[in-house]
C-alpha cells in the first residue's frame, strides 16, 4: 500500500512530539475521537477515489477496445498501472495531465485514511493516524518493526477538507472526460457501416 511520503515540517515534528510525550493509554482512552464532520470528510475522500478508479478503468478499457493498448485483462491491473496508462495513452493538455498525476499522488492520502486508525489531537486542530503493520513500517522506515512500535502520521486539520474539495473538482473533470471519450467511441461504432 502506498502511503504519503514523510515530510518534515516544524508543525509535524511538534505534533509527533505531542504524541510521543503522551502515555499510550492516555492517547487511546482520552484523546478525542473523530467528529461527525471528520467522518464525512473521510467518507467523501474514500468515495471520490472509488469513482476515480472506476472512471480510470473505464478509460483504459475503452482504449484497449480501440486498439490503443495491447489486449489483456485490464480489470486485473493494479491501480498504479491503470493510473500510469491513463497518463500516457493520450497526449493530454498540461492541466489535464497535472490533474491525473495529482489524483495518483493523493491516492496515498486515501490509503492513509482508509487503513489507519484516526484520532484528533486534544489541543490542536490536527489528526493522528496510527497503524500497527510490520510491512508498512518497514516500507516507510526501511527498518524492521520492533515490538510495540506503531506507525504514525500527523496532518493539520484543515488540510484534509481542502484536499477533498480539490479532488472533487478533479473527479468531476475525470467523470466528464470519461463520458465524452466513451460517447465518441459509441458514436464512431454507430457510424461504421454494417457489412
Amino acid at each position: 500500500m502506498a502511503l504519503p511520503p514523510n515530510s518534515e515540517t516544524e508543525r509535524g515534528v511538534y505534533l509527533r512530539n505531542v504524541f510521543y510525550n503522551t502515555q499510550p493509554t492516555e492517547v487511546f482512552s482520552k484523546w478525542p475521537k473523530l467528529t461527525v464532520e471528520d467522518h464525512a470528510v473521510v467518507g467523501r475522500l474514500i468515495n471520490l477515489y472509488s469513482f476515480i478508479e472506476i472512471n480510470l478503468r473505464r478509460l483504459v478499457e475503452s482504449w484497449t477496445d480501440a486498439d490503443l493498448l495491447p489486449k489483456g485483462r485490464i480489470k486485473d491491473l493494479p491501480l498504479s498501472r491503470v493510473e500510469e496508462l491513463a497518463q500516457t495513452v493520450l497526449p493530454w493538455p498540461e492541466a489535464n495531465l497535472f490533474a491525473l498525476k495529482k489524483m495518483a499522488e493523493l491516492r496515498s492520502l486515501r490509503n492513509l485514511v482508509a487503513h489507519f486508525g484516526m484520532m484528533r489531537f486534544p489541543d490542536d486542530d490536527a489528526f493522528l493516524f496510527i497503524a500497527k503493520s510490520e510491512a508498512d513500517y518497514k516500507k516507510q522506515t526501511g527498518e524492521p518493526s520492533v515490538e510495540d512500535v506503531m506507525l504514525i502520521a500527523v496532518l493539520d486539520g484543515p488540510v484534509l477538507p481542502g484536499l477533498v474539495q480539490e479532488l472533487e473538482g478533479m473527479a468531476q473533470w475525470l467523470a466528464t472526460v470519461t463520458a465524452q471519450i466513451l460517447k465518441q467511441k459509441a458514436d464512431a461504432k454507430a457510424d461504421v457501416p454494417k457489412s
